[in-house]
């Protein structure tokens, strides 16, 4: 039941990578208020890890959480095997979200594929497609009639300029421009 833009609905969140990345993406989820309960499974727990985080298992082991955790996201730095954990974990049945930081601009013209996660500050403008388990970085700067393969990760402060098609798993250095 809806009341006032807020649900009663209580989503669970399973991450795969307790990293760097795995970790904002982590404080996201929380920033978004959609979820009420979120671990991690990792393949490299530290004590500090483990400190500041419920890390329930490592990364093969997901299958066995898809009855306990609605939805799950791959977020490790490297393309492939972040593009590979996503379909891994839809074939495991569980939903996969996009994260978006709350101060990222996104069209509402735009489309964001499922999986990818759009840090503080990016920009996608209208008529871009951002595919599945990309990584939009702080500051990113995607113009308009982008077709971003899926994988793919744009860095920080990188400008995607207008009509740019990229294919799958393409990588940039940041602050590049890309035309």
């Amino acid at each position: 039941m809806e009341q006032g833009g807020y649900t009663n609905i209580e989503r669970t969140l399973l991450i795969l990578g307790a990293g760097s990345l795995g970790q904002v993406v982590a404080e996201m989820a929380q920033m978004s208020g959609q979820y009420t309960k979120i671990a991690f499974l990792d393949d490299a727990p530290t004590p500090e890890k483990e400190r500041q985080y419920t890390i329930v298992g490592k990364t093969s082991e997901a299958q066995r959480f898809a009855e306990s955790f609605e939805c799950a996201i791959p977020a490790v730095g490297s393309n492939a095997a972040r593009l590979r954990m996503l379909r891994q974990l839809r074939a495991f049945g569980f939903k996969i979200p996009r994260i978006i930081h709350p101060t990222a601009y996104i069209s509402p013209m735009a489309e964001i594929g499922d999986g990818t996660i759009v840090r503080a500050k990016a920009a996608v403008s209208r008529y871009t497609r951002i595919g599945e388990a990309c990584l939009i970085n702080m500051g990113a700067l995607i113009d308009h009639g982008c077709q971003i393969g899926d994988g793919t990760h744009i860095p920080m402060g990188c400008v995607v300029r207008n009509e740019v098609k990229l294919p799958p798993m393409s990588v940039f250095m940041p602050n590049q421009v890309v035309e």
